[in-house]
């Protein structure tokens, strides 16, 4: 970075053509855009020319980059509806906006110049400034602005590594959330903290048990595991998890069974493992049905007031289910967009930090449609196929019909590993899959031989007819969002 500015810089930091190339690596440069969040550049700073303003505020509201263009023409368009971006510019706003979304990006070359731009710009605005009529005033009011220490120098954020002098490794590990289940976890080993992950499936086939089991295998271990429900009652999931961590029958659960109540509080009063002790300070169901449909926006109000109230710091956050969701700006064109614009919002969800301090790993439940089927593709999920091209990893579960013993637990996508399929025993019953290798192959050899059974009962085909058309392939919670391991047989 040059030690001064000189005229040539200063008509440079003035040029229109440089502010918009500015804009456009804001937007798409995730290095611009964070040496300028370090040195606390402001919308203000862009005072004078209201597009440019504008398009700055937008910028620093998402708060991440790159912004994907659809995400940003969204929030142009709102800011048009509201008058706050003018009407009567569309066209310039049209060419704008344009140019931030075509050609290659040089961000080495505007980073050097985000500290000077913002020293300029906030100087100018002090030297017209009516009220400052001598060189004291204006000394003092720059004394106040502070410039280049106003919200930390970016040194500050930063680590120089030497790969080659020590052995470095990936601090991040430790807030690696794993899924639960052995094989998996071999293999790609979770999501991170900050990190955005999707589980997908038919209606029946085990999204849910999925979600309540790897919030469980974390619990166990002690990761603080927040289940936000959208969808179905607090009740339900709380039992859900009794059935899984004490192996009971949800059904009967579900009907208040009195034989299996009593063994669940049986077993409530055996509780003395340190596993038990996690789960008790570990898990919290939060039944926010009532707010829905909800924006990933007030799932972040929530979650800030929710860590505030309740004390409660969540390793891990589930979202059950994506359809009760709804974009931050709520004017969209069709269903598919909806989707895509959603799936982008909830990766800057998962950016999110708690409090302004606390981080968290995101998994989000959504619908596959189509009939049931062991394995699909993006082809076969709700809404936008590209759905999964934020996340870092998408969990499919699927069995071959709703009879099927077996589960096939499989990845559509994993940013940092390979692709995994493996197959497991489901007891929906009790919340639960198998993972015992020789359970595993003796119910598949069982389903195998059913399978033929089936086929050699069947009727043979008339040779001579037209060949057949191939088918195409209750115990209440706890009080607020409290623990669901602390009150067995409160009424």
């Amino acid at each position: 970075m040059k030690e001064s500015k000189t005229t040539a810089d200063l008509a440079l930091l003035d040029d229109a053509d440089f502010v918009e190339g500015l804009i456009k690596h804001l937007a798409r440069s995730k290095e611009v855009f964070d040496t300028a969040k370090a040195v606390g550049l402001k919308s203000e700073d862009f005072e004078g020319i209201q597009i440019y303003e504008q398009f700055v505020d937008i910028i620093t509201t998402i708060n991440e980059a790159p912004i994907d263009s659809s995400l940003f023409i969204l929030n142009v368009k709102k800011r048009l509806e509201s008058n706050k971006l003018p009407v009567s510019q569309q066209e310039s706003i049209g060419q704008l906006v344009s140019f931030m979304y075509s050609g290659e990006l040089n961000p080495e070359y505007y980073s050097q110049y985000v500290q000077s731009f913002i020293d300029r710009k906030r100087y100018l605005k002090l030297s017209v400034r009516k009220d400052i009529g001598t060189l004291t005033a204006l000394q003092q009011a720059l004394a106040k602005i502070n410039f280049s220490s106003a919200s930390g120098k970016p040194e500050e954020n930063t680590k120089v590594y030497s790969p080659f002098c020590q052995v470095y490794e990936r601090s991040e590990l430790l807030g690696v959330l794993p899924t639960g289940f052995r094989q998996i976890d071999e293999v790609a080993f979770g999501i991170s903290k900050q990190e955005y992950g999707l589980i997908l499936g038919h209606s029946g086939g085990g999204k849910t048990t999925l979600a309540t089991s790897i919030a469980h295998a974390n619990a166990i271990l002690g990761n603080k595991v927040l289940y936000l429900s959208l969808e179905e009652n607090g009740e339900n999931i709380t039992n859900r998890f009794y059935a899984k961590h004490f192996k009971l029958e949800y059904s009967k659960l579900y009907r208040r069974d009195p034989s299996e109540l009593m063994l669940l509080k049986q077993k409530f009063g055996e509780m003395s493992s340190i596993e038990d002790k996690f789960l008790i300070d570990s898990l919290r169901v939060a039944d926010i049905r009532e707010l829905c449909p909800m924006s990933c926006e007030a799932i972040k109000r929530y979650l800030d007031k929710f860590v505030e109230t309740e004390k409660f710091i969540p390793d891990m956050v589930i979202i059950d289910q994506m359809d009760f969701l709804e974009p931050n700006n709520t004017d969209q064109d069709a269903e598919w967009n909806k989707y895509k614009v959603i799936t982008i919002e909830c990766n800057l969800l998962a950016n999110h930090k708690l409090l302004g301090e606390h981080t968290f790993g995101l998994w989000v439940i959504h619908q596959a449609g189509g009939k049931m089927a062991r394995t699909f593709t993006n082809n076969e999920i709700t809404g936008f196929k590209g759905i999964i091209r934020p996340c870092v990893m998408c969990i499919g579960v699927g069995r071959d019909n709703p009879k099927s013993d077996l589960a096939c637990i499989f990845s559509l996508k994993v940013r940092h590993a390979k692709n995994f399929e493996f197959d497991y025993v489901a007891d929906f019953a009790k919340m639960s899959f198998g993972q015992d290798e020789q359970e595993i192959a003796l119910v598949r050899q069982m389903q195998i031989s059913k399978q033929q059974k089936n086929e050699k009962s069947k009727p043979r085909s008339n040779p001579t007819a037209a060949p057949a058309i191939k088918p195409i392939s209750k115990l209440p919670p706890v009080n607020g969002q409290s623990s669901i391991f602390l009150h067995a047989g409160a009424k």
